[in-house]
């Protein structure tokens, strides 16, 4: 799998547990941005960053785990599925 990370701040590098190094923040591109902007619209949020992921085959995947952040998902291309759970007990969570 392969990872972007496109930011209006280009100076907050972003990293999560189990990431060997920090990603570092690229200006929008032209093709994110206007998704972005179109996104906003549509929801009436407005994001200062898109964190991207490129599944090149059935075997990239992300496995299970919690975020601490707000998140919002866009899926281009092949159809993948995409699960989601409430976590029941906030204080059991392993953050794994």
């Amino acid at each position: 799998m392969a990872l972007a990370w496109q930011a209006d701040d280009l100076s907050v590098a972003y990293s999560y547990p189990g990431l060997t190094a920090a990603l570092q923040p690229a200006p929008f591109t032209p093709n994110v941005a206007a998704i972005k902007v179109a996104v906003e619209k549509l929801i009436g949020v407005t994001f200062n960053s898109c964190h991207l992921n490129l599944y090149r085959c059935g075997a990239d995947h992300v496995s299970w785990h919690t975020d601490e952040d707000c998140d919002l998902c866009v899926r281009l291309g092949f159809h993948r599925a995409l699960g989601s759970s409430a976590i029941l007990d906030p204080a059991s969570a392993s953050g794994a």
